[in-house]
């Protein structure tokens, strides 16, 4: 059973949404409210019927409008049935539809908390009609019908979305030396006829294999003697 984002501040759920029909969360898709307040619009009866599972306000607010397990109304299409939805506050209209950092760190921290619900180790870009098992993507609206939105500056900031939620779900900060490793992503050079490459989750001083696509700012570790100090560190690096 999914549950509320630990940073929804708020609930405004007034029965709207829909079954999901037994699907599973896998995703985000980001949507830009096309004005400096939608939330009553939003949380109410509207023309357009939307209804998404969050609200994000210009301060960082997240109210719940469509709960977790249900599927949301927000993109037109069935994407909404495998994934949580925002429409997030602008914080001027026109020009490129601008939103502010906080609304955006307080989107991530959703992203984030859905993903590890999930199961998730990775957080990627969406790519619509093609299977990316393992990875919980980020999409947006104009990936399925034609309209401008979420507005150029949220597009724009997709990649630093995607990077900043994959340090936050797996805390790629460098442990100090001695200690054990922190949850972390890495990404090895393999090596002729012995070590597997590409990109590992590591937790509790064990990594498991992911494969790929590797994630916006997690750098490929090619120096030898670094990895034999974490192979001595770290199970499952062989």
């Amino acid at each position: 059973m999914s549950k509320w984002a630990t940073n929804t501040s708020e609930v405004r759920d007034n029965g709207f949404g829909a079954s999901r029909n037994g699907k599973t969360i896998e995703g985000a898709v980001l949507h830009h409210g096309a004005g400096t307040n939608v939330l009553n619009y939003v949380a109410n009866a509207n023309s357009r019927d939307s209804h998404p599972t969050y609200h994000v306000s210009d301060s960082g607010r997240v109210t719940g409008i469509v709960h977790p397990d249900r599927r949301p109304f927000s993109t037109s299409h069935s994407v909404d049935s495998v994934a949580v939805t925002f429409e997030i506050d602008n914080e001027s209209t026109g020009g490129n539809w601008p939103v502010s950092a906080e609304a955006l760190s307080a989107v991530i921290d959703v992203i984030v908390d859905h993903a590890r619900q999930g199961g998730y180790k990775v957080i990627g870009k969406n790519t619509p009609g093609k299977d990316q098992p393992g990875l919980f993507f980020v999409a947006w609206h104009q990936q399925y019908v034609q309209t401008a939105c979420p507005g150029p500056y949220v597009i724009g900031k997709i990649d630093s979305i995607i990077e900043e939620a994959n340090k936050r779900l797996n805390n790629t900060t460098t442990p100090v030396s001695g200690q054990e490793e922190a949850d972390m992503l890495i990404n090895i050079k393999g090596k002729v006829n012995a070590r597997r490459g590409g990109l590992y989750f590591v937790s509790g001083g064990k990594a498991t294999f992911l494969g790929g696509p590797v994630p916006a700012g997690v750098p490929l570790l090619s120096d030898e003697s670094q990895i034999k100090a974490l192979q001595a560190r770290v199970t499952g690096l062989a």
